[in-house]
Order: structure tokens, then sequence, then C-alpha cells
């Protein structure tokens, strides 16, 4: 063969050839070549395929001899076994679900049939089909019919989970979004204002669904003076400011203050806060200030020509002097209600941090804050430590998941809302806070005094728990063939360096053949940090670009060469419906330049991006959508309202209802607490009992690529002409 080639080719190509050649010879296959079955492998992964796959494995003449493709036949053969059982389970549920539906309409709880018709659509393949039944279409019409009847009794709890399971059943078209926001409107100032009436109405809302009492909100925790503390005007005119000049859609002042007035018109017309503002009692003078916003609102709607800055001052100062004529509301109140209707104009992502909030919001993009170090949730409307976070104060006291925070600082916690307990708990550094422990093994009250320190958000989590200390991670999800799994909850600061320690560990331990990388639920965060992730992988190009109103290219993010450390390890992304913003521009720039397989369901489709402005001496800020983001290739993946397209869309789509993913999600959750001895539930379930059909097929398709990896390196030891 070699005096073939030497013969028919020109220099240049031989040493090519030669390569070939070796590879074609290297598997031991006959005429037709290794290469044909390993090609055929990656391009059916790319694809999601897993029946050529499999039939591409057993008609390989040497599986016998080969462990790696005889032990990933036999685990592709129980992921279809799993997908096979998930769908004959479905189905079953399907039929349960319609069953349910059918029996709760007809003894006339509207709201739970719609529960029933969401979890069945879930379990079907074409929604669309779906809502085009007969028995559909009259749920429908029943669920409609309920919630303007349930609205006009002044029952907007109920109306309002009416109308948002409605919505749920259209998405993503906005069928209901006019009335949503009407009640929401309505249960925002009530619960803010007049938390006796909130109380009212969860209580209506539990009568009329057959439910138990509920607890009562505790109204001496977030009353609204506390909530509204240092609101004043010049947040208000920075909001408007920022607005008008910043926000993406180039919306201007006057469409913000008819927002803003028609906002607070409607808060006025909100039955329940003479609880709170006992001037709203007086009918003849609460009319007097209606009407007014009223000729206010229509004179800026028929208003043509430009608004400044000193019309806004102007409309404003009159407004304020109605207020103290007539109803004499705090003018923090008219304040704040002013900005949070002129917001709603602009997109969900854009919102005043108010000073009450500006602690809880830094928390959460620096990755850091002072406290004792638990994450809580609300379990049985108690205070429930999920887990003591690692090298904690919490953690070295000895606090332990499942513990019942009954006190803080000798309150009762009875009824706290969990940024209530958060914003207690937390505090200065240095400082003390002391929780009153219950926990099921002891009969009294365990006292904890802590001391808050410093607490840093890890967003880097790995497949387990490390054996030898809490606060690490073993990152293997495969030991045996070097197959890594790293889950990013956020993109903080820290992420790009405490994902390249990871890679390390991993590279230092046992070698890594291949990753899966889990943003499924990664809400998003810092857009830099996630170019950064970008580049780990991607040597060249374009990582992302961001454009205005125009289409105008705002800033490049080019690759950058020495910024590139893991260009060669065979890669598998993990997205979902719960994967957003920062997330969405890892697995979409990664799949552009082909850098990995992604694998999932269509993300959720935050394409935009958010400056934050300080206002009121940094005391507040302002977050505001200034750009979208464009991927490699060009794609804006923003969610428009009405639009079928958005979102990033999996190479592989591997679907699960609602309730497999709630399952998957408790178990990830439980396998992630800190305990003092491993004897906790361990993360293999999850693939070996099928719990998590994605994360199953993503560590089929990492294996698949460190097996053609695997044959690509021993082809190339045996190539002599391969010089260095």
């Amino acid at each position: 063969m070699m005096w073939l080639i030497n013969l028919c080719f020109p220099a240049r190509h031989r040493h090519l050839l030669y390569h070939l050649c070796l590879i074609l010879l290297a598997v031991g296959l006959p005429n037709t070549a290794t290469a044909q079955p390993r090609n055929d492998l990656l391009n059916a992964a790319y694809h999601g395929d897993f029946a050529t796959i499999r039939q591409t494995l057993e008609n390989a003449d040497h599986l016998n001899a080969d462990p790696q493709l005889a032990s990933l036949l036999k685990d592709l053969k129980t992921y279809q076994q799993h997908e096979a059982q998930f769908l004959t389970q479905r189905k079953n549920e399907l039929e349960a679900s319609l069953k349910k539906m059918r029996a709760a309409l007809a003894i006339g709880h509207v709201e739970d049939a719609l529960i029933n018709a969401i979890e069945a659509q879930g379990q079907v393949e074409d929604s669309q089909v779906f809502l085009q039944h007969q028995e559909i279409i009259d749920l429908v019409s029943e669920g409609e019919s309920q919630a303007g009847k349930t609205e006009l009794e002044g029952n907007w709890l109920t109306a309002l989970g009416l109308y948002r399971k409605l919505e749920m059943l259209y998405e993503p078209q906005p069928r209901y979004k006019t009335h949503i926001d009407r009640i929401t409107q309505r249960v925002r100032v009530i619960s803010l204002y007049a938390p006796k009436k909130i109380n009212e109405l969860y209580s209506q809302r539990a009568k009329t669904a057959g439910d138990p009492e509920p607890p009562p909100v505790a109204l001496d925790a977030e009353t609204w003076q506390k909530r509204l503390t240092d609101v004043n005007l010049p947040i208000l005119t920075s909001a408007l400011r920022n607005s008008a000049m910043q926000h993406y859609s180039g919306v201007g002042y006057r469409e913000l203050m008819v927002t803003a007035v028609g906002s607070l018109k409607a808060t006025l017309l909100t039955p329940g806060l003479e609880e709170a503002f006992p001037s709203l009692l007086d009918q003849p003078t609460k009319a007097a200030c209606i009407d007014y916003l009223t000729i206010v609102h229509n004179n800026l709607r028929q208003r043509r020509d430009r608004m400044t800055n000193a019309d806004v001052a102007t409309t404003l100062q009159r407004i304020f002097d109605q207020n103290e004529k007539t109803i004499k509301l705090p003018q923090e109140v008219i304040i704040y209600e002013l900005t949070e209707g002129a917001m709603s104009r602009l997109d969900p992502f854009s919102a005043v941090i108010w000073p009450y909030e500006v602690d809880q919001f830094n928390r959460s993009t620096s990755g850091m804050f002072f406290g004792v170090g638990v994450q809580i949730s609300l379990t049985n409307n108690q205070l429930t430590v999920v887990t003591p976070l690692p090298d904690s104060p919490a953690h070295h006291a000895g606090v332990k998941p499942g513990d019942i925070i009954m006190t803080v600082n000798g309150k009762a916690t009875t009824n706290w809302t969990l940024d209530w307990a958060v914003k207690e708990i937390t505090g200065p550094a240095g400082s003390r806070v002391t929780l009153g422990i219950q926990r099921k093994s002891e009969k009294d009250l365990l006292t904890f005094n802590l001391e808050r320190s410093r607490i840093q958000i890890h967003s880097v989590r790995g497949w387990q728990r490390a054996s030898k200390t809490p606060t690490g991670w073993d990152y293997y999800i495969d030991p045996k063939n070097k197959v890594g799994y790293i889950r990013i909850s956020q993109f903080i600061p820290r992420t790009p360096a405490d994902f390249d320690a990871a890679i390390n560990q991993m590279e230092a331990e046992h070698g890594l053949n291949a990753l899966i990388l889990d943003l499924r639920f990664n809400p998003g965060g810092l857009m830099r940090r996630s170019v950064e992730l970008v580049n780990r992988f991607v040597s060249k190009g374009t990582l992302l670009s961001t454009v205005d109103s125009t289409d105008r290219t705002t800033s490049l993010y080019p690759a950058k060469a020495h910024l590139t450390h893991y260009p060669r390890i065979p890669l598998v992304v993990m997205i979902n419906q719960g994967s957003a913003s920062a997330a969405e521009i890892v697995a979409g720039a990664l799949q552009d330049h082909q850098a990995g397989i992604l694998v999932g369901s269509r993300s959720f489709g935050k394409g935009s991006v958010q400056d934050v402005y300080p206002m009121f001496g940094n005391r507040a800020q302002m977050k505001i959508t200034t750009l979208h983001y464009k991927l490699p290739l060009g794609r804006i993946i923003h969610r428009e309202p009405g639009e079928a397209q958005w979102g990033v869309d999996p190479d592989v789509p591997i679907k699960m209802t609602d309730q497999e993913v709630a399952d998957a999600i408790e178990y990830r959750r439980d396998v992630d607490v800190v305990r003092e001895k491993a004897d906790g539930p361990k993360p293999q379930k999850l693939i070996e009992d099928g719990l998590d059909l994605q994360l199953e097929a993503a560590l089929l398709l990492a294996r698949i690529q460190t097996v053609v990896e695997a044959q690509n390196n021993l082809a190339k030891r045996r190539d002599p002409f391969d010089t260095p």
C-alpha cells in the first residue's frame, strides 16, 4: 500500500494519507475502516439518535474485545429501558390526569380541573393539539367565567389563581396578561398596606377551595413603613430619567408618566386600604383626588409633544399638592406607587432596587454576604434548615439539616416570610445572633449563639460531597471512564476561577476524559463571567456581541487564545426551561462554536442585558435593560410576548414532565445536604433508577465522545509517520 501511495500522490499529501491508512487499520475492522463507525457514533450523538448508536455498537466486529464499547452498549440499553418506562408511565399519568380533571369539573372545582389539565398537557407530545380537544375548550371557557365572577366578588386570589393556570395552558401566548397584571396590582397593594385584608383573602380562597385555614401573615414583620424606609423623590426622578434615557425600548417621559399616574389611581381604587389610611374613608375627598388623577392621566395620554424634565417635575409637584389637599397619604407612599407604576411600563427585568432591598440584591450579585451560613426553607409553614453551608458558623456550631428555627434573638418566627428571616439572621460581620432550634431528637429548645462572618456563595458544585471533607466536592460522575460533572447554579464573580479549580482537581486526581456541564435551573448572573467560561473552551472567533434597539452592535467579545484552557475536553452541556440569561450565553455560544453537545429542553429565553445605576447615594439602585445580546452566529434569543421562537434549543431534546423534574430536584437536594456521616442518599440513584433521564442521556453522550477520543488516540500512537 505504501509504495502505491508514493507512486500515485504528491509528496505534500503523503503524510496525511499514511496517517489515514494507519487509522483505517488501527481498530482491526475490515475494508470499511473504523473511521466510519466512529463518525457514525459522533454524528448520531450530536443528533441524539440512540437507535443508530446502538446499531453501530452492536455491529462493531471488535465489540466483545473492547470492554469500553461493551459497557457503553449495556448502559445504552438500560437508558432505553428507562426511556420506555417513562413513556409508559406518562401514558398512565395522562389517563389519570384526564380522569381527575373530569371528576373535579363534575363537582365544580374548576381550578383543580385546570391543574389536572396542565399536568395532562405536560404528558402529551403536542400541546397545541391537546388544546383543541372539545373538553379542554369547554374547561377553558368555564375557567374564564369563574375567574371573571370571583374577581367581581372581590375574591382576587382565587381569580388570580384561575387566570394564571389558564395562562400556563396557553404559554407562550400572553392570553391573560391584562387580567393577571390588573389583579396582581391589587394583591400587591393589599399585601403591602393592609395585611389583615390579605389574611381575609387567603381564608376566603381556602374556603372556596375546601382547603384548611391557612396560617395568618405576620403583621409585625414586614410592615409598609419598614419596606418604604428612605423612599424619597430623588429615587423617583432618577428612575424616570434612567428609564427615559437608557431603556432599550426608547420609551419616553410621557409613556412612563401615563403608566405611573394610572397605577397610582388603581392603588387608590383598591378596596381595603382604609385599614392603613383612614383618610380614604372620606369618600368625597377620595373622589376629588381620583378625579384629579383621571384628568392628569387623560391629558398625558392625549399629549403629543415631547415631555421634558421640567414637565415631569411640574406634574409630580401638582400630584403631591393634590394629595395634601385631599387624602393626605404619606408622601413616600405616593412616590413608591408612582415609581412602581412607571417601572411596569418597562420589561419584567427592569426595576428599582429600593433601600430596603439593596442588601439582598448585593448579596445575590456579589456572591458574598455576612451571616451564619444556613440554607433555609418554609416547610409546613416552619422556618427549616435545609443544610448548613460548609465551613460556616452554623456548620461549626452543629446546626443540622431539618432543624426548625423557632426564634431569632428571642422573637418567634411564626408566620415569618423567608425574606424577613434572611433579613433578621444576616447582619454585620462580628455581630451575633441567637437561634432557638427545635430538633426532633431533643426534648428542649436548643440555643445557638452565633457570630456572623463572611459567607462565600459557591456557585460551582460537583457530583457529590467529598468523602474526606464536607466542604469539598467529588466531581466524577463516572470515575472509571474519567467523566466529570460540574453544576453551576449562577454566574457570580468567582465562578470561572472555581470552575478552573474543579477541572484542576480532576486533572490532578485521575485525569479527565469528558465533562458534563449542568446549567439546568441556572438563572444567569454576570454576563462577563459567562463569556469567560465560554472562552475556556473556544480559542478564536466571536463569543458574544450586544446590540441596541436599532440592531447596532455596541460591544463585541472576541475569544482570547491565552484564556482557552480546555479546548480538547469532550463536552456535554445540560439546559432546560430554567436556564436563563448568562447560562444561555454559555450554552448558545458553545453550541454555535460546536464545542459541545447540548442536552435537555429549550432554555428560558432571556437575551437582554441589564445595567445597574446607583441612586440616592447608592442607597438605592436601578436595574434597567439597555441592550440585547447576540450569540456568535447572530441569534437573538430574547423571548418577546407572542413569539413562537426564543431561547436556545438543545441538540438532543430529552423530554421530562414537571413532576419528573420535581422528583429529580428533590432527590438532588437531599444528596447535597452536608451531613456528619456519609450515610445520606447517593447520586448514582438518579441514573441507576432512571430518575433523571436528561442526566442519563448526557452521561451516555459523554461516554461516546470518550470512546471515539480513545480510539483516535490509539490510532495516532500506532502511526509511525506521526512525527513530533
